[in-house]
């Protein structure tokens, strides 16, 4: 099986797990083989989530094919594609109910920890000497904007903390301080216009969600077609 294929059925399988968990979800418990007629409905009902969920498998699925011609290393681009869709339903949910789950960063920590045992398959001393520089990175994350989210009232929450905290072990710390930063710039550059454009107010809060997956596929996009990977 090509590193392309690979690739692609990885951003597929995601992709169709997400579609049913942000789409497909019953608070009503109906029996699972309703799930993809919910799914259905709730892309209908939904049609800028819809949006999100399909321009963030877009983006996944060119990148699946520039790093399978590539031929990146599998462990590699799993994570990232595994990430970039996982995003899209962190996204949804934030906007909907304001809160990042941490059902699925758990699902998200379980899957890298998954994939650390296939990169240790691959090359230990590599993999235990990269991972040592993720996590640093990840705790570092997590007490300067841990700090920040005790020492303001509003904005940022300890699920947009542990959210970003995850991107260096799935993108590296190079790749992923790179995203935290376009993601705030991208979440400023949004507070602006709502705020001159008077579409929110200045106690409203943001979500800062969807400015990460913006943040992070723009890193990924411009690392892959304008510079480099690694």
């Amino acid at each position: 099986m090509t590193p392309v294929l690979v690739n692609v059925l990885v951003v597929l399988v995601v992709g169709c797990v997400v579609l049913l968990e942000c789409f497909g979800y019953d608070a009503h418990g109906e029996g699972r083989r309703h799930s993809v007629a919910r799914a259905r409905r709730g892309l209908h009902d939904s049609p800028r989530a819809a949006g999100v969920l399909g321009a963030t498998v877009v983006v996944a699925l060119a990148l699946a094919v520039a790093w399978g011609l590539e031929d990146l290393p599998l462990p590699f681009t799993t994570r990232l594609l595994v990430l970039v869709v996982a995003l899209a339903a962190v996204t949804v949910a934030d906007v909907r109910s304001g809160v990042v789950p941490y059902l699925y960063l758990g699902v998200l920590g379980a899957v890298r920890v998954v994939v650390y045992g296939w990169e240790l398959l691959v090359d230990a001393p590599a993999t235990v000497l990269v991972a040592r520089g993720e996590i640093v990175t990840a705790v570092i994350v997590v007490v300067v904007l841990g700090l920040v989210r005790l020492t303001q009232r509003g904005g940022l929450g300890w699920g947009d903390v542990w959210i970003l905290a995850l991107l260096p072990i799935f993108l590296g710390p190079r790749l992923a301080l790179l995203s935290i930063l376009a993601a705030f710039a991208v979440a400023f550059g949004f507070s602006l216009w709502a705020l001159i454009s008077r579409r929110k107010g200045r106690r409203d809060s943001f979500p800062l969600a969807p400015a990460i997956l913006v943040g992070v596929c723009a890193v990924l996009l411009y690392a892959t077609f304008g510079g480099a990977t690694s």
